[in-house]
């Protein structure tokens, strides 16, 4: 039986404090904590964590949500929410990080997330600076993730209260499509006709909301479709998460063929920000709210 990463950090810590106890370990217990993030890495965290730099925009969404903003030291240049964000020292990109800034602000942890190259986890490593991965690929997961820094920073009381209260709006909305028809949906996330598929928790949102993805079939998680395969798969509802590059229901309707497919047909393309439904951190339960209100206007939330 397969053992879920919350129970293989619990061992850890156990086997940490009973070391420890029978003089294995010098260090005392209280001072360190150790964990596996989402790629498996067991990684061993001197506390307390005083200040952090986050290089994924999910994760500095999550220390802000659990009140850890004035610990946030340096963010990646696509951290814009909460507004706060903006206030912090900027340390460069996913692919294009300032190393040595970093090294100069020396923080206790580096927040990675799953697009972080195998060269920048060596190098940040390298400058002694411990280095977390959340990769979560479900909603559950981003919930363990948040758990996760909870335990990270000794806020598991604050991570606990909001992953509560997340799962709480995330049953209460699922009560009521539970029993819906589910109409065919075709999310755009960039012009290039770039979907989600199996295996994104985009896809996983659409069902959760009452929809059904056209994208289903796809063996990517984030597929390019044709223009001609999505004529053929006829979505019922088209959504767009990418307005910011010019795209618009207009711009939809002008595609050659496509006053073929029944959304079109019947005006029925929406856009959404895709910052709430692409973001693996907190604001994840609105991006569900408002496919619901999108794809089940009847549900009137």
């Amino acid at each position: 039986m397969a053992i879920s990463k919350k129970a293989v950090i619990k061992l850890l810590i156990i086997a940490s404090f009973l070391l420890t106890s029978v003089g294995c370990e010098p260090a005392d217990v209280s001072t360190e904590v150790t964990l596996v993030d989402d790629v498996g890495r067991v990684i061993t965290i001197q506390q307390p964590v005083k200040s952090i730099i986050s290089i994924a925009t999910p994760n500095t969404e999550i220390l802000f949500a659990l009140g850890l903003g004035q610990r946030v030291i340096g963010v990646s240049k696509y951290c814009n929410y909460p507004p706060e964000a903006l206030e912090v020292e900027e340390v460069g990109s996913v692919l294009n990080l300032y190393y040595e800034r970093i090294a100069e602000l020396s923080p206790d942890l580096v927040l990675a997330g799953g697009h972080t190259t195998q060269d920048a986890i060596t190098k940040l490593e390298g400058l002694g600076i411990p280095v977390v991965i959340l990769d979560p690929r479900d909603i559950e997961g981003i919930f363990a993730d948040i758990e996760l820094v909870g335990k990270l920073t000794a806020t598991e009381n604050e991570a606990d209260s909001l992953v509560s209260q997340l799962r709480e709006r995330k049953m209460a909305l699922l009560s009521k499509t539970k029993n819906v028809n589910k109409p065919r949906v075709f999310i755009q996330i960039d012009p290039s006709l770039r979907t989600a598929g199996p295996g994104s928790f985009i896809d996983e949102l659409i069902n959760l909301a009452g929809g059904s993805n056209i994208a289903a079939g796809s063996a990517l998680p984030y597929p390019m479709l044709s223009s001609e395969k999505i004529i053929e798969l006829n979505p019922e509802i088209i959504i767009l998460a990418d307005t910011d590059l010019g795209t618009s229901p207009e711009t939809v309707k002008a595609q050659p063929g496509w006053g073929a497919i029944t959304a079109v047909k019947n005006d029925d393309i929406y856009t959404i920000d895709r910052d709430i439904i692409s973001r693996a951190g907190p604001r994840v339960i609105d991006g569900l709210e408002a496919l619901i209100r999108i794809i089940h206007p009847e549900l009137r939330l």
